[in-house]
């Protein structure tokens, strides 16, 4: 029988950590393709023209000083899922925010690319509906891109 492996959270400072997930918007996240496909029986398919290799990028809303913010990772798996299904932690810092945090020992480390990385955390990002949670090789870099304000129309 093999031991259930404990999920402990720690802090990833972000500019949002300590956001309520509610004021805080998952508005997309792009995993970069493959550029190539190289099979076993040598044969080799170029994806150039069609793909873009690169980092990760997830682009969020922060709610409370109205700035969206850019996440870029060279992220090997990532994974999105509803809220409902984040797998609980057995051990969480005092310090961990509430809507960005390292984890280990979570299902995205039983991965076959989790492999690859080692002992490496995953990355999240909780917003209210939904997580978006990865694996990278190096710090993920935050920056933020842009300011929104409310665009109703205004009443005269």
């Amino acid at each position: 029988m093999t031991e259930k492996k404990r999920i402990v959270a720690s802090r990833w400072e972000t500019p949002f950590e300590a956001v309520h997930p509610n004021r805080l918007t998952l508005l997309k996240v792009t995993y970069p393709s493959c550029a190539w496909v190289h099979l076993a029986d040598g044969t080799r398919y170029d994806f150039s023209d069609y793909t873009d290799e690169g980092d990760c990028e997830i682009l969020v809303f922060n709610e409370e000083d109205k700035t969206v913010y850019r996440i870029r990772a060279d992220a090997d798996t990532v994974r999105i899922h509803d809220e409902h299904d984040l797998e609980q932690w057995d051990e969480k810092s005092s310090e961990t925010g509430l809507t960005t945090m390292r984890l280990t020992g979570t299902a995205l480390h039983q991965t076959t690319s989790s492999l690859m990385n080692g002992e490496e955390p995953t990355y999240l990002v909780a917003t209210g509906w939904d997580c978006v949670e990865f694996i990278c090789l190096n710090e993920p870099i935050v920056e933020a891109i842009g300011k929104v304000e409310d665009s109703r129309a205004a009443l005269h």
